[in-house]
């Protein structure tokens, strides 16, 4: 659900056309094709943004700064009203055959949700625009996939670059499992067991059983498999018993606040694996291929501004 959330929030943030409640005089700002987008929409987005990255209270912001993310949230409603009337007649090629069934799936699970209908009501967006605004995610996808068919050497260009900036994605990270046998009471009957259980895997017990027997948290039933994790991730005394073992080394019976632990250390890494940063790298690259068609795409469709209330983005400025 917290998924869902996200989406819709930002789904809804990309455009609260919609939304059209308050008292306070509008000024039309910019027209995108056929598309007005005014000053309280912006305002709206604005809100809207701050809501999600925590900054409640706008007021907070110094003016300067405030010019400078209207015309940035500007530019990004305009982004995205252009993308939509850019592949208006072009949906069959950009869609998943599944659309409709995933929208519907979409509604009903943001409906279930109290608080995003109490936001949906309050806010009068109507379900057609948040289709439209669902859609709108699969437009900027496909615009960011015409982007990077345009560079032939794409694949060699993000392996080289990953080799070459390597530096920037070094971890100290292992990789382990354990057998958490008892709770938070500590009784010495469960250390009893752990210490039992340990000496049945030092006599050739296959761990993975013994997790599967013996443990007592969720990770029981994947041989007690804890996947990848950093320094922090953990509590103290798992961390530095953890961190002290070899790869396939087993640990002693580990004391800590959830009960009393045996450690196998699985793995370990130097850096972020290449598949793991592998978008990260595309997106960087990327990224100016897109900037210059999407730039392509408003001038296509036209972006006329109406008002000198918010500045213009360096990109559209003549």
């Amino acid at each position: 659900m917290k998924k869902i959330i996200s989406i819709l929030l930002i789904l809804v943030l990309a455009f609260s056309m919609a939304a059209c409640t308050s008292e306070k005089e509008t000024t039309d700002l910019v027209k995108v094709g056929d598309t007005v987008i005014n000053s309280k929409q912006l305002d709206e987005y604005i809100a809207l943004v701050g809501y999600i990255s925590g900054t409640s209270d706008m007021s907070q912001i110094p003016e300067e700064q405030m010019e400078e993310i209207k015309s940035v949230m500007l530019d990004n409603m305009i982004e995205l009203e252009a993308l939509n009337q850019y592949y208006k007649d072009k949906k069959d090629e950009v869609l998943p055959d599944t659309i409709e069934d995933d929208y519907k799936k979409f509604i009903e699970d943001s409906k279930s949700n109290e608080t995003i209908k109490a936001f949906l009501d309050k806010e009068n967006i109507s379900e057609d625009t948040l289709k439209t605004f669902f859609y709108s995610q699969y437009y900027s996808q496909s615009l960011f996939e015409e982007a990077a068919a345009t560079i032939p050497t794409l694949e060699d260009d993000i392996k080289a670059y990953y080799e070459k900036n390597k530096e920037n994605y070094k971890v100290d990270e292992i990789r382990a499992s354990h057998i958490l046998i008892g709770d938070k009471e500590h009784k010495p009957e469960d250390k009893a067991l752990a210490e039992e259980v340990l000496q049945k895997i030092k006599d050739g017990a296959s761990f993975e059983e013994m997790a599967k027997e013996y443990g007592t948290d969720g990770t029981k039933d994947k041989g007690g498999d804890l996947g990848w994790f950093g320094k922090g991730d953990m509590v103290s005394e798992f961390e530095n018993a953890a961190y002290a073992l070899k790869k396939g080394e087993l640990s002693g019976v580990v004391e800590t606040e959830f009960g009393y632990h045996i450690i196998k250390l699985t793995d370990k890494r130097e850096y972020k694996p290449y598949d793991d940063v592998y978008l990260e790298i595309k997106q960087s690259i990327v990224d100016p291929v897109y900037s210059e068609k999407i730039n392509k795409v408003k001038k296509e469709i036209g972006v006329e501004y109406l008002s000198d209330e918010v500045k213009k983005p360096e990109t559209d400025k003549k």
